[in-house]
């Protein structure tokens, strides 16, 4: 599969995740939660959705799949990006205030996000390893 048809499938995919996490994490942030716990709560419903759109369609292929494989090197990928994006939203808040981590939120969803494209097109759904 080519490199343009992942990227634009990983964007496609990514941007409806990215509206739903968005969406949870202000939501939650503004009414209920610290910014830190609703981050994580958001990341994890983009995620679950992202997961099986990318697997289904996005990396589907050439030795391309959603196994129990995927899944778990998913949810270590997942575990690193969370823990770094949490941490810079975190620390945005801790200096700037709920408004601005916001608005930051988005260039830090892009930072994790582009690394989450390389780890997925390259390990987490590669079934077949070259040697």
């Amino acid at each position: 599969m080519s490199l343009k048809r992942h990227v634009g499938g990983y964007t496609s995919v990514g941007l409806v995740q990215w509206l739903l996490e968005y969406s949870v994490m202000v939501a939650l942030s503004a009414w209920l939660l610290p910014v830190a716990w609703a981050n994580i709560i958001g990341r994890v419903l983009g995620a679950s959705l992202g997961f099986w759109l990318n697997g289904r369609f996005t990396f589907k292929g050439d030795g391309r799949a959603l196994s129990r494989i995927a899944l778990l090197r998913f949810v270590l990928m997942f575990i690193g990006l969370t823990v770094l994006n949490t941490s810079l939203v975190a620390w945005v808040h801790a200096h700037t205030g709920l408004r601005t981590t916001w608005a930051v939120k988005p260039l830090i969803d892009a930072l994790t996000g582009t690394l989450g494209f390389l780890l997925s097109r390259h390990w987490v759904y590669q079934e077949k390893r070259r040697l």
